[in-house]
């Protein structure tokens, strides 16, 4: 449900699936059987226009106590997603915290999308938007060169 809920009619719906995704998935650093095929759905939907939906994922609680959150493109905040779990799955590769299998399912899920995301991460590298560095940092741990990002 909640992976349907991200391509949601609703930005708030959408808003609230991101956030609901990444608590679920990645509680604690640690990986699930779950989270590989979840980042493979969220990496095989970043083109949908529905992605580029303007969205919060604070809750309204959150909102009460920390104030307005500034809207952002939820496939900012899926890519930021993904890009923050490679980073974790990377650190944790030898000393994984949970089931090895699981985080290595997980990087092999990605490792599949890498072709399809490339361009994605181009296009993100040469702009100036708030996820240029995260995707000058993926396409480097992926062998690039980003020597013309620098």
């Amino acid at each position: 449900m909640i992976l349907l809920e991200l391509l949601d009619e609703d930005p708030r719906v959408q808003g609230l699936a991101l956030r609901t995704l990444t608590e679920t998935l990645t509680r604690g650093d640690v990986f699930h059987t779950a989270t590989a095929p979840a980042a493979s759905y969220v990496a095989a939907v970043l083109g949908d226009p529905r992605t580029l939906a303007e969205v919060v994922d604070r809750a309204p609680q959150e909102e009460v106590d920390l104030g307005q959150q500034t809207p952002f493109e939820l496939r900012v905040g899926l890519l930021a997603r993904l890009g923050d779990s490679t980073v974790e799955a990377l650190r944790q590769r030898s000393r994984p915290y949970g089931d090895a299998e699981d985080l290595e399912a997980f990087l092999n899920a990605l490792a599949d999308r890498r072709a399809g995301l490339r361009d994605t991460d181009l296009r993100a590298a040469f702009g100036d938007g708030p996820l240029r560095l995260r995707a000058v940092d993926t396409l480097h741990s992926w062998g690039e060169d980003v020597s013309a990002f620098l």
